[in-house]
């Protein structure tokens, strides 16, 4: 490109900043929907309370599949029946470190005036890991007893589905398994996910609303959530501008509500947020004797937050059907999801337009015999990391790694704590062959091809750059504008330079384009407290299908443009 050109692109590039910064005046305020009229709540926090130490003295540990946690679903039982409940089991079956297990949710249907559903979940289970379990790991359920008591009192608009599941600790499991159960015609209209609370001193709420793989809590709902929080005198933390961008980028729940919201359903998670701790779940301490931390006065004021969002779900005229893409900007500010993906696509205008400028400029040069050779060098170059993934796949299908149904063990699990590196190195080792094998390999079989000046092989990577850029866009805008957004404006913009220190110079740029990127993974293996096992983590996650094959090869391809787009450095320019 000359300096016109360049020129221009950053300017692009400054107007898509400007849109950015200027995305607040467009986002307005959500109307909350028109619910039933409030009533005054009757959970009784003390019942709760009791009930939590009860369930935890009696079942002090319940790891999903274990003989604890299959007998702890008696105490459901005992406690729902006598309130006309009809109390049913339903099994899945979850692998945890390479074991089969057995999963059960408990499920209590209360009939309301028509067929239309509300889900409540809580889950039961406690960690695989953990010697014994405080009762704050009781406590979602301890909510969800009581909300069952409350709700027998009285009818309802729609029909109420309250459901204990198992396998939370161990990824969302019972709920995954209760959300894909739903046939369309059977899907609850929305679903209420219930988790630690009042572990500690209360202080708030946290909504969770991010989808397994897709999907997002609708603006309407956690609207009526913060609502309801609010009511009861209890901040709301939930996330919104690059917190909740982040969120959906990776689309990694740790709640059941991200199982509903997954499988189309809307839904939301309501977690207890402590004096000290981000949220209850958290702010849990597993060491701390019986009965430590709670209060009964925490568990009311969170359970009656949830009694005023249920009830009013169950008792609104009609639920709105929304769709999950409205961002939240700042506090009950939304950019409408259109406008959400418009400035997602103005983001790429001004690689858009470098890629034209190099094509109007250099296609005349791009030949078939250009094209074979940079395919040949491209492909050598990623397909290394191809390899690894296959690498993982033989070491998963020979047991050599620990199985998971679908998430792997959380940091603090024995299994997370000691990687397995030697596996580990020997999957990144047979990538390291791979690439030197396909070095050489590639190096003959183009030694009678001439070597293309830079700028027409730049127009090549270009090009699969804008078939990278346009699938992750379909698949995953914000995924797109949070990895692909710097490395394709910066390598557009890179020339050749005939002066070495130059060509240096361009080299530290192209690699600098992918360190916020990287940041940003370094950002959250520290805030899941992982470290550097989260390496461990991630070939874990590929193994068992919550990282995609389809973004592990968008992601490492662009990768491999990088590489390709610092070594072309060396080439002559034209």
């Amino acid at each position: 490109m000359d300096t016109g050109q360049k020129r221009f692109v950053l300017l692009l590039s400054a107007l898509a900043v400007v849109c950015w910064l200027l995305s607040p005046l467009a986002a307005g305020l959500v109307s909350q929907p028109r619910m039933a009229v409030p009533r005054a709540p009757r959970f009784d926090g003390a019942r709760a309370y009791a009930a939590a130490l009860e369930y935890a003295a009696r079942y002090p540990r319940r790891p999903l599949g274990s003989v604890a946690a299959r007998q702890s679903t008696a105490f459901f039982r005992e406690s729902l029946a006598p309130l006309g409940y009809r109390v049913e089991y339903a099994h899945f079956d979850a692998t945890v470190a390479g074991r089969r297990q057995v999963g059960r949710n408990v499920l209590a249907f209360k009939q309301g005036e028509f067929e239309e559903t509300i889900a409540v979940v809580a889950h039961y289970d406690t960690a695989v890991h953990a010697a014994e379990a405080s009762p704050g790991e009781g406590l979602g359920v301890a909510v969800l007893l009581e909300l069952a008591r409350v709700f027998s009192e009285e009818p309802t608009r729609r029909s109420i589905l309250f459901v204990a599941v198992d396998g939370e600790k161990a990824g969302i499991l019972g709920a995954l398994d209760l959300a894909r159960s739903f046939g369309r015609g059977s899907a609850p209209a929305a679903a209420v996910s219930l988790g630690g609370a009042a572990a500690g001193g209360l202080t708030g709420i946290a909504l969770a609303c991010v989808g397994l793989d897709r999907g997002y809590a609708p603006a309407w709902l956690r609207l009526a959530a913060r609502a309801a929080a609010e009511a009861e005198g209890l901040d709301v933390a939930e996330p919104s501008g690059f917190e909740e961008h982040l969120e959906r980028s990776f689309q990694l729940p740790a709640t059941g509500a991200g199982a509903f919201l997954g499988a189309g359903i809307q839904a939301i998670g309501l977690e207890g947020i402590t004096a000290g701790a981000s949220h209850a779940r958290s702010g849990l301490d597993l060491s701390r004797p019986a009965g430590e931390g709670l209060e009964p006065e925490g568990i009311g004021r969170f359970g009656r937050a949830a009694e005023r969002l249920v009830a009013a779900l169950a008792g609104a005229p009609s639920l709105p059907q929304e769709s999950p893409g409205a961002f939240q900007i700042r506090k009950g500010r939304y950019l409408p999801a259109p406008l959400a993906v418009l400035l997602h696509l103005i983001s790429f205008a001004p690689f858009a337009a470098a890629f034209l400028f190099h094509w109007r400029r250099y296609n005349e040069d791009f030949g078939v015999e250009l094209f074979a050779r940079e395919t040949v060098s491209f492909l050598g170059t990623w397909i290394p990391f191809l390899v690894v993934y296959a690498g993982i796949v033989f070491c998963w299908s020979l047991r050599l790694l620990p199985r998971y149904s679908l998430y792997p063990p959380p940091a603090g699990d024995p299994v997370m704590e000691r990687p397995d590196w030697r596996i580990t190195g020997y999957v990144f080792l047979a990538g390291a062959a791979a690439a030197v094998l396909l070095y050489f390999l590639g190096r003959y079989l183009t030694r009678k091809v001439p070597r293309a000046p830079f700028y027409p092989v730049k127009l090549f990577l270009l090009l699969v750059l804008v078939s990278v850029v346009a699938l992750s866009l379909a698949a995953n805008s914000y995924w797109a504008v949070t990895f692909l957004w710097l490395p394709g404006l910066v390598w557009s913009l890179a020339g050749c330079a005939a002066a070495p220190g130059a060509r240096a110079a361009n080299r530290v740029l192209v690699l600098a384009a992918g360190v916020p990127a990287v940041a940003v993974l370094v950002a959250m293996a520290r805030a899941a407290g992982l470290g550097w096992n989260a390496v461990w983590f991630h070939l874990l996650a590929l193994s068992t299908g919550l990282f995609r094959f389809s973004t592990y090869a968008l992601a490492t391809a662009a990768a491999a443009l990088g590489i390709r787009f610092f070594f072309i450095q060396s080439r002559p320019p034209r």
